[in-house]
C-alpha cells in the first residue's frame, strides 16, 4: 500500500508495510481516504541524515486518530532507521500515539 504526499515542493511518494503497525498504518490510510485536509510542514532538514515533519490534521473529529482517542505504540525491535528512506511516526508519551 503507498500514499503520495503532495507538497508545494513536489509529490513524496510512501510506502507502508501494513502487516506492521498495523493501527498506525490504519490509522494513516483512513485520514488520507477520507479527504482530510494535512498541513505538511517541515521543520528541520539536516542534510543527507534526516527530514523532520509535523502533520497537522484537520478533521471534522477535532484532529484525533479514526478512533478518537489515543493509541499505544507500535514498537519492534526489528524495525529500525537502518536505511535511507524509512518513515516513521512520533508519539506523543509513553504508549501514546499522538492524534
Amino acid at each position: 500500500m503507498s500514499v503520495t504526499l503532495h507538497t508545494d515542493l513536489g509529490e513524496i511518494k510512501i510506502e507502508l508495510f501494513c502487516d506492521r503497525p498495523r493501527k498506525t498504518c490504519e490509522n494513516f490510510l483512513a485520514l488520507c481516504a477520507s479527504g482530510t485536509t494535512m498541513v505538511v510542514c517541515f521543520h528541520r532538514n539536516i542534510q543527507s541524515f534526516i527530514v523532520q515533519t509535523v502533520i497537522e490534521v484537520t478533521v471534522a473529529n477535532g484532529g484525533n486518530s479514526i478512533w478518537k482517542k489515543k493509541f499505544h505504540d507500535e514498537i519492534f525491535d526489528d524495525l529500525r532507521h537502518s536505511k535511507r528512506g524509512i518513515v516513521s511516526m512520533a508519539n506523543s508519551g509513553l504508549n501514546l500515539l499522538p492524534v
